[in-house]
């Protein structure tokens, strides 16, 4: 699909094979592998425990090195391919904090309905999958055809208000949130955060890329699909990181405080069955 927009989209010129042979090939690649590794290192990063596991510390080790690489490259090549002064400028800086907040912000969209919904409401996630797939693409289209109109007829910075509104929006709804809730009550809110996602990385595109000389587009794409990329994966192990050492300490304390012999145990574990047979029959078509 996106191969088709771009066929159509863009415009006929001809290949520069000048401009291919005087390309960057070192620097794309040595950026290339340092993302790569740094990739490798978040995505395994909870689950060896960070800093207490070797391989994780040696794929950073790697990832710091190849930067310091890159950048020294890029300063030093004739026609650099992604150089590090595309982001010296104010506008460009804050384009890239907008996007930063938006991968934080999303984050509910990945990690709490189907966390949730999984442990909590005992869903398996073909029913999750079930409660999305009727309406993904129309949800999608009507989001993306918002944004876009949204970034036409107002200014960059109103839609990037109104989409963070939107965020703010779902993450309120997400406060009420009890052990009783399943599937209805996630609609809204996959609703505001889907139109948020849509909004808020358009603008921040589109005041990205309309305060930089196009002849240097492509440096900035560079860094965007870094942010793109890296942050999200950057913020979501972060936060599963949190959620297991959270759970840990609490487990830890449960048992370190409560025991079979505890007054009033049986009752409370009395209590909180007839609540899960409860939460149960209401979710029951």
């Amino acid at each position: 699909m996106i191969g088709i927009l771009f066929w159509y989209g863009g415009k006929p010129t001809p290949i520069d094979r000048e401009l291919l042979r005087r390309g960057d090939c070192g620097g794309m690649a040595i950026f290339g592998v340092a993302l790569t590794t740094l990739y490798f290192a978040l995505d395994q990063g909870n689950r060896l425990d960070w800093f207490r596991s070797g391989l994780v510390v040696t794929l950073l080790a790697a990832t710091g090195f190849l930067v310091c690489v890159f950048l020294w490259h890029e300063a030093r090549v004739k026609e650099p391919w992604a150089h590090i002064s595309i982001l010296a400028s104010r506008n460009i800086a804050l384009g890239f904090a907008a996007i930063a907040c938006f991968m934080t912000a999303s984050l509910g969209s990945s990690l709490l309905e189907p966390n949730f919904l999984v442990s909590v409401a005992r869903l398996r996630p073909e029913q999750i999958g079930d409660f999305t797939a009727p309406y993904a693409i129309l949800l999608l289209l009507g989001a993306t055809v918002t944004a876009v109109a949204l970034v036409r007829t107002v200014k960059q910075r109103a839609t990037l208000t109104i989409g963070f509104t939107c965020f703010a929006l779902s993450a309120w709804l997400g406060t009420q949130l009890t052990n009783l809730w399943s599937l209805p009550e996630f609609r809204l809110i996959v609703i505001l955060q889907t139109f948020g996602e849509e909004i808020v990385f358009l603008a921040a595109v589109a005041t990205l890329f309309s305060n930089v000389n196009p002849a240097r587009a492509i440096s900035l794409t560079a860094y965007v699909q870094v942010m793109r990329l890296i942050c999200s994966e950057t913020v979501a192990t972060s936060m599963a990181t949190w959620v297991r050492q959270r759970e840990q300490l609490h487990s830890y304390l449960i048992g370190l405080h409560v025991t079979g012999a505890t007054p009033g145990w049986n009752s409370i574990l009395a209590q909180l069955g007839s609540v899960r047979r409860l939460a149960g029959r209401r979710r029951m078509p």
